[in-house]
């Protein structure tokens, strides 16, 4: 059982609270209703003092305080570890959004930039793609073959010829015949997939979906010395003088040409991820679209 201790004021004097005891200290005499004078300025005239009492009473006597148990603590502190959980995984889906969206934006500038500079230039241009371990360090060059950093070169030919034979399937690109476009892009936590992550309607149905069968790519980065990059062996597209799109030393003739998104981190692709985008090229123009997951 709990003891307060209260003091109170003369207000208080003749009606105490049920419950409490009331005494007045040793060092104190009552002096009628006039208050209560100390013994040793008694004699000297000292004028009175309020009356004090110091009661006591037990906690049984009163309401209690309101508060909070332990129980409902815990429910309250777990409630909110579980907004904040959820607030956090939102978070990350945005942001994780946002940045697939960055990187499906670079790639088809990169693209609708090598169609543009084939007419313009009135020569066959190519862009290649490398994808290395994420986990390699980036001083570390040449990179290395692996999962998670994409890699895009872009070369066009100096003499505005395919720089091969197309109808010899053993005739390859002259690297010496090949000039750079602009500077090498790489994109990291990113995987080319080899599969359609998603299913759309507006696809293009016979496509060839890039990165599925590695490709013998005739030159790398530097052009030259491919100090950075040995070849881009993932895949290959080809821009001719009119627009057109299409995989060097092939012969098929699809509508589209497909490259699967899906992020990544490190070494490491996440599988399960909504994230997902299709870049596609239309064979026959070259227009460059960029697809997400929806109906």
């Amino acid at each position: 059982m709990k003891t307060l201790l209260r003091f109170t004021g003369a207000g208080d004097r003749k009606n105490p609270a049920a419950g409490e005891r009331s005494f007045v200290p040793a060092m104190w005499e009552k002096q009628g209703e006039r208050g209560i004078v100390p013994k040793s300025q008694r004699m000297q005239g000292a004028t009175a003092l309020p009356p004090m009492r110091i009661s006591f009473h037990t906690s049984g006597s009163r309401d209690r305080r309101a508060g909070f148990s332990l129980l409902e603590l815990l429910v309250v502190i777990n409630i909110m570890a579980w907004m904040a959980w959820a607030s956090i995984t939102a978070l990350w889906g945005i942001t994780g959004g946002i940045a697939m969206n960055r990187r499906v934006s670079d790639m088809q500038s990169i693209l609708e930039l090598a169609r543009s500079q084939a007419m313009q230039l009135n020569t066959y241009v190519y862009v290649g793609f490398f994808e290395s371990d994420g986990m390699q360090p980036a001083g570390k060059l040449p990179a290395t073959s692996g999962v998670g950093k994409i890699w895009i070169g872009t070369v066009a030919t100096k003499d505005g010829t395919p720089g091969y034979n197309p109808s010899d399937p053993s005739s390859v690109i002259a690297p010496s015949n090949l000039m750079p476009i602009g500077k090498l892009q790489q994109m990291e936590n990113l995987h080319l997939d080899q599969s359609l992550p998603f299913g759309n309607a507006a696809m293009l149905t016979n496509s060839i979906l890039l990165g599925v069968t590695p490709v013998n790519a005739p030159f790398g980065w530097p052009v030259n010395t491919k100090a950075t990059i040995p070849g881009f062996s993932v895949a290959v597209i080809r821009f001719d003088p009119r627009g057109s799109a299409s995989l060097p030393g092939s012969q098929a003739l699809p509508e589209g040409l497909h490259l699967a998104l899906r992020p990544s981190k490190g070494g490491m692709v996440a599988v399960n991820s909504l994230d997902t985008a299709v870049v596609e090229v239309d064979a026959v123009n070259g227009i460059v679209k960029a697809l997400r997951p929806g109906p």
